[in-house]
């Protein structure tokens, strides 16, 4: 302002520029998410997911069968998606494949249970879990 009113006071023209402000970043959204355990039925595992805001909750399951053992390849055991609105306690039910409830039913099986929640706007985290599902009986009489 000084250097200014010296210019000024030579009747020089004088322009003051101002510096465009800079935006602030906009902090990515937080994808911190908790995962309970809800129990399971012969056709579908549960989980409750609480979130810390709007995004996407998936979740997927696979096993070893004895086949798929020898080859080292896993099968699919469940899936399910959910679009969560905002902040709160969801559950996801993961409904079984006819390839794991045939399993079970020759023995229990273990499910590798992958759990994503990607945030509006945000990075993906994953919770992974691994679930015994007991051997069932076939239902089959006679």
């Amino acid at each position: 302002v000084e250097i200014a009113q010296e210019h000024l006071s030579k009747g020089e023209e004088v322009w003051l520029v101002t510096p465009t402000p800079t935006p602030t970043p906009t902090p990515t959204p937080s994808n911190a998410f908790v995962l309970t355990p809800s129990g399971s039925s012969s056709s579908s595992l549960q989980s409750v997911i609480t979130t810390s805001g709007p995004g996407v909750a998936q979740q997927q399951g696979s096993f070893s069968s004895l086949a798929a053992a020898r080859s080292a390849k896993r099968q699919s055991a469940c899936s399910d998606s959910r679009k969560i609105a905002k902040a709160g306690r969801y559950t996801l039910s993961c409904k079984l494949t006819s390839a794991v409830r045939s399993a079970r039913r020759r023995g229990s099986v273990r499910v590798l249970l992958r759990t994503t929640f990607t945030p509006t706007g945000g990075a993906a985290r994953t919770i992974t879990r691994v679930v015994t599902l007991k051997k069932t009986n076939s239902g089959v009489t006679g």
